[in-house]
């Protein structure tokens, strides 16, 4: 029997389990837009082998019936209609138009500068539809963890590290250490000046990092904490005027 955990692909794809011939298939509706359920798909073919984990005098002929235990979250049910309008037709389209686009750009940097894990575009026959803009890498004498906090500390940009519930594809078959790979995630809504300076300007972002990544002169770093106290006195000082002009005002109104 096959098990297809979906949270990654369903956000970016149409989902199409009977062409994916599966027996189970499982997301999460957060990843998609929604509120925080979950759905699970089984097919016919899977349900003689399930067991109801309900009340032995319930029915258990369909799989709400056999994992069914209580009612969902109404309130969080209602919302998943809209979702689906959301994601019409047309708009998966769009949406895969445009992911395409961003991912393709990205790649263009990353396959250069990086390790890109999976199949690289020149290996696949349809990248447009074959390479989702879900993209783990790793940068040569950069930790994944110390990259992605140095970048999150001093960018707005947000990436994640480490094996993303996959530590044996990450550490037994990508031979990664402990601390993972980098990814980071795209999504049609990624448009504008964050997503243009991402893709403009890696190559500098990764120079900085490296930069940052020194710690700076002992004299640097001694007129920093000069700074910083000089201006948490400056601060003090203005408050304290403040309490000052406040207590003075009180004082003539009578309070």
């Amino acid at each position: 029997m096959v098990c297809v955990d979906g949270v990654s692909y369903a956000p970016h794809r149409q989902v199409d389990v009977k062409d994916l011939e599966v027996d189970f298939y499982s997301f999460s509706w957060y990843k998609v837009f929604g509120p925080h359920l979950g759905v699970l798909y089984a097919s016919w073919r899977a349900m003689p082998f399930m067991k109801s984990l309900g009340h032995f005098f319930h029915p258990a002929n369909t799989l709400e019936g056999k994992l069914g235990l209580a009612g969902g979250s109404y309130e969080l049910v209602q919302s998943l209609p809209h979702v689906l309008t959301y994601l019409t037709a047309e708009r998966r389209q769009t949406i895969e138009t445009q992911e395409a686009a961003l991912t393709s750009k990205l790649l263009d940097y990353l396959e250069r500068e990086a390790t890109v894990y999976g199949k690289s575009r020149a290996e696949l026959e349809n990248p447009t539809t074959e390479r989702l803009s879900t993209i783990s890498f790793s940068v040569p004498g950069w930790n994944p963890r110390a990259l992605v906090e140095t970048l999150e500390e001093k960018t707005m940009f947000g990436l994640k590290w480490g094996d993303f519930y996959c530590p044996r594809l990450v550490r037994d078959l990508l031979g990664c250490g402990p601390e993972g790979v980098v990814r980071i995630s795209l999504l049609h809504y990624n448009t504008g000046m964050s997503a243009s300076c991402c893709f403009t300007s890696p190559r500098r972002l990764l120079r900085c990092a490296d930069t940052w990544r020194r710690p700076p002169p002992q004299w640097k770093r001694w007129k920093a904490s000069s700074r910083l106290l000089m201006s948490w006195s400056s601060r003090r000082s203005r408050m304290l005027k403040r309490v000052k002009i406040m207590n003075l005002e009180r004082a003539e109104n009578g309070l």
